[in-house]
C-alpha cells in the first residue's frame, strides 16, 4: 500500500483493514449513528501517517468539479494555497440565537476537543451560533495535524457523536490555538438559493464552492470564476 502511494497518479485509496472491523469498533460507529464523519476523520488520520501530501482535500461523494483548465491539478493546487490556505480565515454567519441545530454541531464538535477549551470556544463562536460548514472548502494542513490528533486524542471515534462534524472540529481547534480568525458575513451559503447572497460573500472573501442550488440556476455567472472549482450537493436541488 505505502508503495502504491508514492505515485502521483491513482483515483481512490481503499483502507482494506478498515472494511473488516472488529466488534468493538462497529459497535462505536453503531452509538455515532452516523459514519459519515467518522471514516472522513479515520481516512484523515491514515492519509497523514501514510503520505506526504501538505494539503488534503475530504469531500463528500456528491460533488463535482468544474475547472475550465488543462491542468486542474496543478490550478486546485494553486488554489488552495492562494486562496483558502493562505487566506487563514474560516468564513461564517453568526446566527444570533436562530438556530439550535448548529449550536449542537458546534458544541458536539467541541466536546471532542479537550473539555479545558470550551470557554473559549464557546467565545469565539458566540456560544456555538458561529455557522461556518459548507461555506469553507474542507481542507487539511500536514503541519497542524500531529497537534490536531494529538487533541482529539486515540480515542476519538469514542467521543464522537451524530453531529460531532469533522471540518467543524478541525477549525475550531485552528481557532483556539490562533491558527486561523472567524469572518463573519451575512449570509450562511447553504442552504441559500440566493446567487445575490453568494456574490456579496464572493466580493470580499474567498469562495471556492458552491451549493447545487445556486450553480444549476445560474450555471452562466460561474463561466468567468474558475477560483470557484467545485459544485457540492448534487444530490439537493
Amino acid at each position: 500500500m505505502k508503495d502504491a502511494l508514492k505515485s502521483s497518479q491513482y483515483h481512490a485509496i481503499i483502507i482494506e483493514d478498515l472494511i473488516r472491523l472488529d466488534h468493538e469498533t462497529r459497535q462505536s460507529f453503531d452509538r455515532v449513528g452516523s459514519w459519515i464523519n467518522v471514516k472522513k476523520l479515520l481516512g484523515l488520520k491514515f492519509i497523514f501517517k501514510n503520505t506526504s501530501f501538505d494539503h488534503i482535500l475530504i469531500v463528500d461523494a456528491e460533488i463535482r468539479f468544474i475547472v475550465p483548465s488543462i491542468n486542474p491539478s496543478a490550478m486546485l493546487y494553486e488554489l488552495f494555497v492562494q486562496k483558502s490556505v493562505s487566506s487563514k480565515v474560516i468564513i461564517g454567519t453568526d446566527l444570533n440565537g436562530r438556530s439550535e441545530v448548529v449550536q449542537s454541531i458546534n458544541l458536539s464538535s467541541m466536546s471532542v476537543l479537550p473539555s479545558n477549551w470550551l470557554p473559549r470556544l464557546s467565545m469565539l463562536t458566540n456560544n456555538g451560533q458561529f455557522l461556518a460548514w459548507w461555506t469553507n472548502v474542507p481542507i487539511y494542513e500536514r503541519k497542524y495535524l500531529k497537534d490536531f490528533f494529538n487533541m482529539i486524542g486515540d480515542d476519538f471515534v469514542d467521543k464522537l457523536v451524530y453531529r460531532s462534524f469533522d471540518h467543524v472540529i478541525y477549525y475550531l481547534f485552528l481557532a483556539f490555538r490562533g491558527y486561523i480568525s472567524f469572518i463573519n458575513v451575512p449570509y450562511g451559503l447553504e442552504p441559500s438559493p440566493y446567487l445575490s447572497h453568494f456574490q456579496e460573500v464572493y466580493n470580499s472573501y474567498p469562495l471556492l464552492w458552491v451549493n447545487n442550488k445556486i450553480y444549476s440556476k445560474h450555471k452562466d455567472w460561474f463561466i468567468d470564476k474558475p477560483d470557484i472549482f467545485m459544485v457540492f450537493h448534487l444530490d439537493r436541488a
